[in-house]
């Protein structure tokens, strides 16, 4: 991350800027810029807006948060897999609005005093400190892939069980994927994989692993904690909507995501299991997290 911009949209005024390179910019154009190219693509592209662009010899990130108006862009002299930036987007966001109390209301009051933004300089610096350390290796940079990867999986498959499930059926969904993040970490002994209590889920957000710290934690383990997480969620989509139903949603969304990051996904070495798990049809009952354990096991 050399360049990061924290931007209140409706206004494009810079609330925080962050240069961790040579290159002089004017933070204060170039995100009015910013603004107005976001709110044009949301215009031009139905509401999608921008995810991410090469431009200037820099990829630029971006993250639009609609609720509490706040455009996040990080711009890279190197090319980095845009959703993982993305996720860090996220944690650089979430710990922006919890240090100043971030609310809609907050925004169209106090936002243009951005001199009260100037203490999040020492949590960004920690924060890059820590992605970089992390970064040092290949090892970790594998891992931070997989996270990424593994992120956006278990995202879209928490937007279906919010999309086509409501009410009793939804809550009832909910618990058992909340009931079984409860027994998640009795997988693992605590002491030499502490760092796997970070994977957390919650009814809002779902699955969030994007928090761990890939320098504590080995390709082997991480590989059959995301492989497990998605296995479960799989089954107890296919208990609740079937088979078939289960994978014509997986088409919609889940599988041209695969299909986009198959060369990421062959470097990883998890299509074959990933396929596997999401689409083989299941010969026996699935019954818990025993046959669950099982099978995850013969991927790993």
């Amino acid at each position: 991350m050399d360049h990061l911009w924290v931007i209140h949209k409706e206004t494009g005024t810079t609330l925080f800027y962050r240069n961790y390179t040579q290159m002089r910019l004017d933070p204060d154009l170039l995100s009015g810029l910013l603004s107005a190219f976001q709110n044009f693509s949301e215009v031009e592209l139905n509401g999608l807006g921008v995810d991410s662009v090469n431009m200037g010899g820099l990829q630029w990130v971006y993250l639009n948060l609609v609720d509490p108006g706040m455009l996040l862009v990080t711009a890279n002299g190197k090319r980095n897999n845009p959703e993982v930036v993305r996720e860090r987007l996220k944690v650089i966001s979430t710990m922006f609005i919890d240090q100043f109390d971030i609310t809609p209301e907050f925004m169209n009051k106090k936002a243009l005093h951005v001199s009260q933004f100037e203490p999040f300089i020492d949590t960004i610096d920690m924060l890059r400190d820590q992605w970089e350390q992390a970064e040092i290796t290949m090892h970790a940079a594998e891992l931070f892939d997989l996270m990424g990867i593994f992120q956006q999986i278990f995202n879209i498959l928490g937007s279906i069980v919010q999309e086509k499930f409501s009410g009793d059926a939804r809550k009832k969904i909910v618990f058992e994927i909340k009931e079984y993040s409860k027994k998640f970490d009795r997988l693992y002994d605590s002491e030499e994989n502490a760092e796997f209590q970070k994977i957390t889920f919650s009814e809002e957000d779902g699955w969030s692993v994007i928090s761990l710290d890939p320098t504590k934690l080995d390709r082997f383990h991480l590989r059959k904690a995301f492989f497990l997480i998605t296995s479960h969620v799989r089954m107890v989509l296919v208990e609740n909507m079937g088979f078939s139903n289960t994978l014509n949603e997986f088409s919609r969304e889940l599988i041209p995501f695969i299909v986009k990051s198959w060369e990421l996904l062959e470097i990883l070495e998890i299509i074959k299991p990933l396929l596997t798990i999401l689409l083989e049809r299941p010969s026996v009952p699935f019954n818990g997290s025993t046959h669950l354990h099982h099978a995850v096991e013969g991927h790993t």
